[in-house]
């Protein structure tokens, strides 16, 4: 599944993406917006995270992606997690890496994953928390 919006196109994670994650999600300020992003990341933990984003995603619990420009840099990730089907609804997440933000990217990004959530998955609700 590939999203695509007016700059951007977001996808499952690959291990090929390892590496560009790091660089994104081993930040200070990412810890200081998100919940359970520890800094410093370990460098050995980002195949593990792609590993269970991508179960989760194949077995619906939740969806995360990477979001990336049209050249296909990282910039960052979009999520639906916390997803109750029997109540159709989930949270929306993100981050978005220091040099990439205040252009307009995470607002694109949830826009493509909204569509998501309530064409294909058919929820009703979506919520955000900010920290």
């Amino acid at each position: 599944m590939i999203l695509r919006t007016k700059r951007l196109i977001i996808r499952a994670y690959e291990e090929k993406d390892a590496e560009a994650i790091y660089g994104v999600i081993n930040d200070p300020t990412i810890y200081e917006m998100t919940l359970h992003i520890p800094y410093p990341y370990p460098r050995e933990q980002v195949e593990i995270w792609i590993g269970f984003v991508n179960q989760n995603r194949r077995y619906r619990r939740g969806f995360e992606w990477g979001i990336f420009d049209l050249s296909g840099c990282y910039l960052g990730n979009i999520g639906l997690v916390n997803i109750d089907y029997i109540n159709r609804s989930g949270e929306i997440t993100y981050f978005v890496g220091k040099d990439f933000r205040k252009q307009g990217i995470a607002t694109e990004a949830v826009g493509g994953a909204l569509q998501y959530a309530f064409e294909i998955l058919h929820l009703e609700r979506v919520a955000g928390r900010c920290m």
